[in-house]
C-alpha cells in the first residue's frame, strides 16, 4: 500500500497522466487553423520502395488504403513488396489478423517502375535518398502524372520543405509528411507546413496521419523541423560530456535512469 501510494503522487505518474490526457486530445485535434472537412485519401502513392518508403505502404495498407509503391528497378521493388508482406505477416504471426485479412491488405500494394497508376492517386509520399537535386526531379516527375488536385508530401527528415517545394508547379499542394523508423512501430508523424502550404492540403495530409493510426503534429518549415532540432542539442550536450571524460556507459545509463528508452550514444 506504501509503494503503490508513492508510485500514485511521484513525477513519473503525474507525467504518464498528463501523456495520457495530451494524447487523447491530440487525436482530436485537426491540425489546421482553420475548421475544414477533408476529403478521404482512398489511394496514396509511395515513390521509393526501401524501408521507410515500404514501411508506410505497410502502414497504409493495415488501414484500408490502395498503394501504388514506385522505385526505378524492378528488383528493388521486390524488395520492397517483400519488406511490407514481412510487417503484415508480422500482425498475422502474433495473431493481431487473420490470413484473410493478410492476403486482403497485401492486394491492396502494387508496384511499379514507372508512374503508371498515379494518374488517380489522392497523395504521393516521396521517401527518396535525402539528396535535393533527385527529390526535385523526382517531384516534377511525378506532377506530370498526378491530378492536379493531388497532394505531394516529402518524407525528408533533413532537407526544408520549402526548397523542395520550390521546384513545384503548385507549391501550395506540397508539404512534409515526417515518419519514424520503423513506421509500423512508431507513432509520431509530422507534418510539415511551409509558408506557402494550403490550409485544406495540410487538413487532409493531418486527417490521412490520423487514419493510419498516427499521433500527428503539425510544425512549420525550419531546420529540423521538430524532433531533429531537439534531438540535435541533446545529442551535441552528450558528445560534449564524452568529450570532458566521461564514460559512454555512464552517459546512457544516467539518460536511462531519467526516463529515456535508450541513452544518446
Amino acid at each position: 500500500s506504501r509503494l503503490s501510494g508513492e508510485m500514485a503522487v511521484k513525477d513519473v505518474s503525474r507525467e504518464l497522466v498528463f501523456l495520457f490526457f495530451a494524447t487523447t486530445a491530440l487525436k482530436k485535434d485537426p491540425g489546421t487553423p482553420v475548421p475544414i472537412d477533408p476529403l478521404p485519401v482512398d489511394k496514396l502513392g509511395v515513390l521509393g520502395a526501401g524501408f521507410m518508403g515500404s514501411g508506410i505502404a505497410a502502414v497504409a495498407a493495415m488501414h484500408g488504403t490502395v498503394v501504388r509503391l514506385k522505385d526505378a528497378e524492378p528488383a528493388r521493388v521486390a524488395k520492397g513488396l517483400k519488406a511490407v508482406s514481412d510487417v503484415l505477416r508480422e500482425r498475422l504471426v502474433k495473431k493481431q489478423i487473420t490470413r484473410r485479412q493478410f492476403d486482403d491488405q497485401m492486394i491492396l500494394v502494387g508496384g511499379t517502375v514507372d508512374y503508371s497508376g498515379f494518374a488517380n492517386v489522392d497523395l504521393v509520399i516521396e521517401a527518396v535518398f535525402e539528396d535535393l537535386s533527385l527529390k526535385e526531379r523526382v517531384l516534377r516527375e511525378a506532377e506530370d502524372v498526378m491530378p492536379g488536385d493531388a497532394i505531394y508530401a516529402s518524407n525528408t527528415s533533413t532537407i526544408p520543405i520549402g526548397s523542395i517545394a520550390a521546384a513545384s508547379v503548385r507549391p501550395e499542394q506540397v508539404l512534409g509528411m515526417h515518419f519514424f523508423s520503423p513506421v509500423a512501430k512508431m507513432p509520431l508523424l509530422e507534418v510539415v507546413v511551409t509558408d506557402k502550404t494550403a490550409d485544406w492540403v495540410a487538413a487532409r495530409t493531418v486527417d490521412l496521419g490520423q487514419e493510419l493510426g498516427k499521433q500527428v503534429i503539425i510544425v512549420k518549415d525550419g531546420p529540423g523541423f521538430y524532433t531533429t532540432r531537439a534531438l540535435a542539442f541533446f545529442l551535441n550536450e552528450a558528445s560534449m560530456i564524452l568529450l570532458e571524460g566521461a564514460p559512454i556507459e555512464t552517459i546512457d545509463k544516467a539518460l536511462q535512469d531519467f526516463g529515456f528508452p535508450v541513452g544518446p550514444i
